[in-house]
């Protein structure tokens, strides 16, 4: 979906599907904490993906660039929002995207290549490639699922501008873009907008 609603993305639906689509669960021997097991799948575990959430408006969440943390289902602020985020999110998201206007919220997605390139060697960008294309599916599935709107965007930054990145923009590799918010005339579920009581599905909120 290339349009959204004018309202703010309740944070408790952004941690939710983070939480389902990116989270990880559970680590792979014998090499701890290198080789996880997250809900979309990886060439060897190794999850070379991060996160970066750009958010212009989510309630409960400073506008700005924030790393998601898949350990700690955690954001990190990284940068308030600025005109470099509003020209970041336009060249890479928005004009792709052919949207008429910035998306609540999008995803700046890239790769630490040396995670997957030490063990698989020339085949690590085919595998970085594939392990994009299998996070952003699994993102639209849950999004869809929780009632948000999505889409996915295949513009590459190469190489790497984003001004949050200025320290480690060396050794990462941008592999595309998403875009999210609310659905244009559309409301989400209610029982998402409230944390549950007494039940068993629960959402957390990255802090």
């Amino acid at each position: 979906m290339r349009s959204f609603h004018e309202r703010p993305v309740p944070l408790l639906l952004l941690a939710a599907l983070l939480g389902r689509a990116a989270r990880v669960r559970g680590f792979l021997p014998p090499l701890e904490h290198q080789q996880t097991q997250r809900p979309s799948p990886s060439g060897g575990g190794r999850h070379s993906l991060e996160i970066y959430v750009l958010a212009r408006a989510v309630d409960g969440l400073p506008a700005g660039a924030h790393h998601y943390d898949p350990f700690d289902h955690a954001l990190e602020h990284l940068a308030p929002w600025d005109a470099r985020l509003d020209e970041l999110t336009d060249r890479l998201i928005t004009r792709p995207g052919r949207m008429d206007r910035t998306a609540p919220v999008s995803f700046y997605l890239t790769s630490y290549t040396a995670r997957t390139s030490w063990k698989y060697g020339r085949m690590a960008l085919s595998l970085i490639y594939r392990d994009a294309g299998c996070l952003m599916q699994t993102l639209c599935l849950t999004a869809t699922d929780l009632g948000l709107a999505a889409c996915p965007i295949g513009a590459i930054d190469a190489p790497v501008t984003a001004p949050f990145l200025r320290d480690t923009d060396e050794e990462l590799m941008h592999v595309g873009g998403f875009a999210l918010g609310l659905p244009a005339g559309g409301r989400p579920p209610a029982d998402l907008l409230t944390p549950a009581r007494g039940g068993s599905h629960q959402h957390t909120q990255p802090h």
